[in-house]
């Protein structure tokens, strides 16, 4: 194969990895894919890393978000001094995965671990919101077993075990992680050494699963016209464009809190982008000087309400973020 061919064929490459789309959510790749199942790529911080995430749709106007991990699945584990295993999610760093859940209702994630001539007060559990647990001392709840299977039908709400020693107990527990919904996903374990002959523990470790309401991503609050597309403002195409003419309209849009508005004359337009807290109070979101560019910051609500109000006739032609 000549130089030039390689050469040519790299660069087709490269565009059409270029060319995926990357999405900032669940909510925005399902929306802009017809609310298909279907794993998609989601940066959830601009300039930040791109990951994997499966999207799906559920019954009830619920989105469902899984994200796999890099544990090494159902190995068994050796080692001289205390094993501890750092758990990644994709190739998102925490704060990148901090930004993604943040807004989920419910997330859970299972876990099965299987323990050998274990010495338990050694297995520790690390979160990603810190804190941390021990196997048989969950804090967050009825069961004290890390794993809630055993809970179910165990009186004692602990982890059942075999072994007549401390240093030297047998257990195999599968389950959900019984820890609150907002300390997920487990980040990282502990299972102290693992040198003696007999001695070992394997584990399976399953995807982070998240729940979110479906919003609409645009929605038409008010306006003096009777009938008016919005949906120009969001399908990503500059010259499908929404005339305004001494008018206003008011939009809630569900966003990741920083927005721009693309229009044929940001002078002769008057924009206010606010969102609702939860203690009640409104935080009205800054806008840079010179442009239509607005910053809600890290107090804002995602579901932002905007008004537009147009001095002349103008063309919006998009809401980008």
């Amino acid at each position: 194969m000549n130089n030039n061919l390689i050469i040519l064929l790299s660069s087709l490459l490269i565009r059409c990895r270029l060319s995926t789309p990357i999405y900032r959510d669940c909510l925005e790749a399902l929306f802009f894919n017809s609310y298909n199942t279907s794993t998609y790529n989601i940066q959830p911080i601009a300039n930040g890393n791109i990951a994997e995430v499966k999207c799906s749709f559920l019954n009830g106007d619920i989105i469902e978000m899984e994200i796999g991990n890099d544990v090494q699945q159902n190995v068994k584990l050796k080692s001289s001094t205390k094993k501890i295993i750092n758990i990644n999610y994709s190739t998102l760093t925490y704060e990148e995965l901090r930004e993604l859940i943040q807004f989920s209702k419910n997330c859970s994630q299972e876990m099965a671990l299987q323990a050998v001539e274990a010495s338990p007060k050694s297995y520790s559990f690390q979160f990603l919101d810190g804190t941390n647990h021990l196997l048989n001392s969950a804090k967050d709840g009825i069961c004290k077993c890390i794993i809630t299977q055993p809970c179910e039908t165990n009186a004692a709400n602990s982890c059942p075990m075999s072994g007549n020693l401390d240093y030297n107990k047998n257990f195999n527990l599968n389950g959900k992680l019984a820890v609150l919904s907002e300390r997920l996903p487990l980040i990282r374990t502990s299972y102290g050494d693992l040198n003696d002959p007999g001695e070992w523990a394997k584990h399976t470790i399953q995807p982070l699963k998240c729940h979110n309401e479906m919003h609409n991503k645009i929605k038409l609050l008010l306006t003096a016209k009777c009938s008016m597309d919005i949906g120009v403002l969001v399908d990503r195409n500059k010259e499908t464009c929404l005339k305004l003419d001494q008018s206003s309209i008011y939009l809630s849009y569900y966003s990741n809190k920083i927005i721009k508005i693309v229009s044929s004359s940001d002078k002769n337009l008057m924009v206010t982008v606010y969102s609702k807290l939860e203690n009640g109070g409104i935080l009205v979101c800054k806008q840079d000087e010179n442009n239509l560019h607005f910053n809600c910051g890290e107090r804002a609500n995602r579901l932002l309400t905007i008004h537009i109000y147009a001095k002349t006739l103008i063309s919006i032609c998009e809401i980008e973020e």
